[in-house]
């Protein structure tokens, strides 16, 4: 029996290991030419470190991971609009939640691949199947055959498309860039984790290390314009002026060569993961905006789902049809909430700010426990 995998993100490496684990026969191909680094963050949840757990690799993770306290919403002012003590978290959930560089994370997977073949620069275009065949044919005029895909190859997945040809991707109103700051920021606390809601605006505050921070800058844009990713980092500091301290210096310090651009979108969520003998893992099957930061948390739970019904389960197309059933309700509900919460945090309307941010505060603790229980209870058996 042979597996192959569409894509070398997250989701396609955490979905080797896991079938590595299951003891099935895998190979990867992954469109780049190779993995370059990017300048981008990411924060590992409660519920994906279950999910890394279950895969054998939290270890690891941890090792190049970075421990925060809290999370906070802000005003643009800076006023406290609601705390998420990780701690406490951590002690109820029992489990763990750490930023980490992106490459980081990305060589820890390669890595955990082992023998598992690896093949770059192959972009796939289509697929064609024929009896128990699956043709895969790439952009480089080759062609792999193999029993069964897993398509895991992002939003613009050429699989998806061609199996969904009415799916499509959603934009959010809204644009952002992302950059990582290596300068010391002065009075800065290391420990926080924050986002502030502005008018029509967002900053958000990862911390990587006590001296390293991961930031992304959103703005609401009414299309999808490319006029955005010509900004320098002055015209950044001045579209966020009125933001508190020290989003201006964050800015001012990150290289411009190393500040990247893209505008918010997610895929309007479908009814179907499985094809008999191919399914679609990760942003493939579920892109989500980053407001929930559920993103490749969502792929790391892909693949631990995944090799727990390998462990019950051994015919691949009922492994396939029983993924989607456990994973539809569950991403679909994570998108829609993303895509909500993304609109509250980055309402233009200041009457609408102004009540956001007067009630917020006052909401009992108990008021995101429900949601909370379903975004971080996960097992995975």
């Amino acid at each position: 029996m042979k597996i192959t995998i569409l894509g070398g993100g997250i989701g396609g490496l955490t979905t080797a290991i896991a079938l590595k684990n299951a003891g099935i026969d895998c190979e990867v191909y992954e469109a780049s030419e190779k993995f370059a680094p990017v300048g981008a963050g990411l924060s590992i949840a409660l519920n994906a470190w279950k999910a890394l757990e279950y895969l054998g690799i939290e270890k690891m993770v941890g090792a190049k991971g970075y421990r925060y306290s809290d999370a906070k919403i802000l005003s643009q002012k800076g006023k406290v609009l609601q705390t998420l003590g990780m701690d406490e978290l951590r002690k109820k959930y029992k489990s763990n939640a750490v930023t980490i560089n992106r490459h980081d994370l990305h060589a820890i997977l390669s890595a955990e691949l082992g023998t598992i073949p690896m093949y770059f620069n192959k972009r796939c275009t289509h697929i064609t199947q024929s009896k128990n065949k699956i043709q895969l044919h790439f952009s480089d005029g080759t062609i792999a055959i193999t029993e069964y895909l897993i398509a895991a190859d992002g939003i613009h997945s050429n699989i998806r498309k061609q199996l969904l040809p009415d799916s499509y991707e959603r934009y959010s109103g809204q644009t952002c860039w992302r950059g990582i700051c290596n300068t010391p920021i002065a009075g800065y606390d290391y420990s926080i984790l924050s986002e502030t809601w502005g008018l029509g605006k967002r900053f958000g505050i990862v911390p990587l290390s006590e001296k390293m921070i991961y930031w992304f800058a959103v703005n609401d844009s009414r299309k999808e314009e490319m006029h955005w990713g010509r900004k320098t980092n002055q015209e950044l500091v001045d579209l966020f002026s009125e933001f508190h301290k020290p989003v201006g210096d964050i800015i001012r310090n990150t290289p411009m060569e190393t500040i990247f651009w893209t505008n918010l979108t997610d895929l309007k969520p479908i009814k179907k993961f499985a094809f008999d003998t191919i399914l679609l893992l990760g942003d493939a099957a579920h892109a989500t905006t980053p407001n929930l930061g559920q993103g490749a948390c969502m792929a790391i739970e892909d693949a631990a789902v995944l090799g727990s019904i390998l462990k019950k389960e051994k015919y691949i197309p009922k492994v396939f049809t029983l993924f989607e059933k456990e994973r539809i309700d569950r991403t679909t509900k994570i998108v829609t909430t993303s895509y909500r919460v993304g609109k509250i945090a980055q309402t233009a309307n200041p009457i609408l700010a102004g009540l956001r941010n007067f009630i917020f505060p006052l909401l009992p603790k108990s008021s995101n426990e429900n949601f909370l229980a379903f975004l971080f209870g996960v097992k995975f058996n």
